[in-house]
């Protein structure tokens, strides 16, 4: 295990399977997530923000805004199949507890009682369906949470892990105060980042210093798009591009849904249905 602060502030433990000889669990390529580690600040600087405490079976780290505790992360098993993490968010009174993890539809901000589950896939349904077990899967995934702590500040939690995964979340008080969660995923490494900041905002942008800045949104997305699930073949989207000039409306993007795909496989188009999907894309680009 290795602990350090990056030199952000961003807090970091970080954990490797040590097992047989088998291969180790897959790690995110520096690639898409590159916290620039090798600009690490004086290990003093851990001693500030981490402590320790050592009972007499199991060693639990609280990572800690001056004298104010966020994050106690109480027990970890890292497998080459499995990886569970047992930690606490350490909120303030009146805060509702975390917000934030995957891809989900609520009117409820902040994270209730139940499971989430992160492994992307293509959702028909977006209501959250996480107060029951198991939880359905989301459509988008970013294992990262925010929360207010006893001084006033916030502070974010990011969980380096692309394997699947579940996270059981239980309040302890629906105003705030110490929220449990755990977290069981089929793989990956133990890399877990908590940043501290005055306002979520900056607690946002000390989360982009890790995973990167959003890719900027080009002109045409910004447009007038068409798009819907059942187009059965070209001819149903050259009669739509048709009655959008016929009536003097905009239309910059028009999308085909997985109907274009033969038996909906990815890098492929139907031939029968679609033939004629390439010169439909050039006129349309000409």
């Amino acid at each position: 295990m290795t602990l350090s602060v990056l030199k952000s502030g961003v807090f970091n433990i970080r954990w490797t399977y040590a097992g047989d000889s088998r291969p180790a669990p897959f790690e995110v390529p520096l690639e898409i997530v590159n916290p620039n580690k090798d600009e690490l600040s004086q290990k003093k600087v851990v001693a500030d923000i981490l402590k320790i405490n050592s009972p007499e079976k199991d060693t639990t780290f609280i990572v800690q805004n001056g004298a104010t505790e966020i994050f106690t992360l109480k027990q970890m098993v890292l497998g080459k199949y499995f990886n569970y993490i047992d930690t606490i968010a350490h909120t303030a009174d009146g805060s509702k507890g975390v917000m934030g993890l995957f891809g989900r539809a609520t009117t409820n901000l902040f994270l209730e009682d139940g499971a989430y589950a992160g492994w992307s896939r293509d959702v028909p349904n977006q209501k959250n369906e996480s107060l029951r077990f198991p939880a359905g899967n989301s459509y988008g995934n970013h294992p990262f949470y925010m929360g207010k702590d006893g001084a006033a500040n916030w502070f974010g939690v990011y969980t380096n892990l692309v394997a699947a995964q579940d996270w059981y979340v239980k309040n302890e008080d629906f105003n705030g105060g110490n929220v449990y969660i755990q977290t069981l995923a089929a793989g990956g490494l133990g890399d877990i980042y908590i940043m501290m900041a005055a306002t979520p905002n900056k607690v946002t942008k000390l989360y982009h210093s890790i995973v990167g800045k959003p890719v900027l949104t080009p002109k045409w997305a910004l447009g007038w798009h068409q798009s819907r699930w059942g187009d059965a073949e070209t001819s149903y989207l050259q009669n739509k591009v048709d009655q959008y000039k016929e009536h003097n409306l905009p239309l910059d993007v028009i999308w085909s849904d997985l109907d274009y795909q033969s038996d909906y496989k990815s890098f492929t188009y139907d031939l029968k249905h679609f033939g004629d999907l390439p010169k439909f894309i050039k006129d349309l680009h000409d």
